[in-house]
């Protein structure tokens, strides 16, 4: 069943040109690391936006949903499998300030994240994926948390 269509990566995606031959060990892995680091923040931000929903929490997981959605695509098309997404169990923080706060820690090293796959031989496609989900987290996330935590 698939994970997502090409109506919900987005319009900056679909430039990409997704899809093609089978994807390597390599490439594969990359896709998977990067789906898995956005599970994780999709987890943290589902877990916090209850008791914090002032903080728009679960905007920011709808978001990390649809970076996930994404990846999980790119390895559809490749005609890879999409790995079932694990139980995460992360801790709620204390406050809103201190979420965001980790908010922004967890962006940069999403954005570090990108910068090591980036730097590996992959199809242009997924590298496409990769800069344009990067570029997000940059453009959109990271200032939102440093906004949020003041």
């Amino acid at each position: 069943m698939s994970q997502a269509s090409p109506g919900q990566i987005g319009p900056g995606l679909r430039a990409c040109n997704i899809g093609g031959e089978q994807l390597d060990a390599n490439a594969e892995k990359a896709v998977v690391r990067a789906l898995e680091d956005e599970w994780r923040a999709q987890a943290t931000y589902e877990t916090a936006s209850q008791p914090m929903a002032a903080a728009r929490l679960g905007n920011f997981a709808r978001m990390e949903q649809r970076h996930a959605q994404a990846l999980a695509y790119v390895l559809e098309q490749h005609g890879n499998a999409v790995p079932t997404r694990p139980a995460y169990t992360p801790a709620v923080p204390k406050d809103a300030p201190t979420m965001c706060k980790a908010g922004v820690e967890a962006e940069k090293q999403n954005i570090a994240l990108y910068d090591e796959l980036l730097r590996a031989s992959l199809p242009e496609d997924v590298k496409c994926v990769f800069r344009h989900l990067q570029l997000v987290s940059k453009q959109r996330h990271l200032p939102a948390f440093e906004q949020c935590a003041g």
